[in-house]
């Protein structure tokens, strides 16, 4: 069974129509409105116009895949100044990029109606599984990744990408309407042939992450301290990633070594990997005894 996540119309009336009728300018999302990236207002900004769009032609659209911060951003902005229904799908309940669809609430399926839920969602999220000897890829999420997106397609229409080496496949979530594209394109992954071939939602599999667990006691929660000790490097060595903008925290870039973590932040670095802050405890002599999952 397909999942998802479904965000009810408020009952009070859309702001942005106005009282008489007229629909008002579509507001800007700016740096007052949301907190965050550029990329992370303009995905905001992107949706609003896509809900506005479908309210007034009566209709459902299907927008990008969004990260967790992300979709949580748009889900608030759009539930407080539209009456369009808002659905999160990224094929698994435990995934973590979701495709945004909107609409107007004439056009969703009944809640109640289990089947015609998953069929509805099958409409705009899609899945296929990539088979081949991955045990010979060092990295084969990246490669599984990097291929795929070296298919042409682009990143906001792809949603997780989960490998299963001891099975020897590679499970992707694409938007519906790319299924074909992807299985006549996907030849390989790395320099692994694979076949190709789209499968349905249920079917998806994803696997118990590895995780190697690491420790240390650190003079402060900066980012490039944390990531010196979770991907083992040095802390000048981080600190040029952040500037060069590969070192991302919850899906979001940044640009100083000086921004401070909390427990819970989700770390990544091009072409290192992700870990995981898990807890953060002060110390009797002010420093931070830190404990970080890396994913391997």
């Amino acid at each position: 069974m397909a999942t998802w996540n479904v965000v009810t119309r408020p009952s009070k009336r859309c702001k942005n129509i106005h009282p008489h009728g007229r629909r008002r300018k579509a507001c800007l999302v700016t740096s007052r409105h949301v907190h965050g990236s550029e990329e992370a207002r303009k995905a905001v900004q992107k949706g609003w116009e896509a809900a506005e769009r479908a309210m007034a032609k009566r209709i459902v659209y299907a927008g990008d895949f969004l990260t967790p911060p992300r979709a949580k951003l748009a889900k608030e902005w759009i539930e407080k100044r539209s009456q369009a229904d808002v659905w999160f799908c990224g094929g698994h309940v435990h995934a973590e990029r979701k495709r945004l669809i909107v609409g107007h609430p004439s056009k969703f399926p009944r809640h109640q109606d289990e089947r015609a839920k998953d069929r509805f969602v099958q409409e705009y999220v899609g899945a296929v599984r990539a088979r081949g000897d991955l045990k010979k890829l060092k990295n084969p999420h990246r490669s599984a990744l990097g291929s795929v997106l070296g298919t042409g397609l682009d990143r906001n229409k792809v949603g997780d990408v989960w490998v299963h080496p001891e099975q020897q496949q590679v499970d992707v979530v694409v938007a519906a309407t790319l299924l074909t594209y992807l299985c006549n394109h996907l030849k390989r992954i790395g320099r692994v042939e694979v076949q190709v071939e789209p499968i349905p939602l249920d079917l998806l599999e994803i696997p118990e992450p590895v995780v190697e667990l690491k420790q240390s006691v650190e003079a402060s929660t900066r980012i490039d301290a944390i990531a010196s000790t979770a991907f083992q490097m040095s802390r000048s060595k981080a600190t040029e990633m952040v500037k060069n903008g590969d070192v991302r925290v919850n899906w979001e870039a940044v640009e100083k070594g000086m921004t401070k973590l909390e427990a819970g932040d989700v770390i990544s670095i091009a072409g290192q990997g992700r870990a995981h802050l898990v807890d953060v405890e002060p110390t009797s002599k002010g420093k931070y005894f830190i404990t970080v999952e890396r994913y391997l």
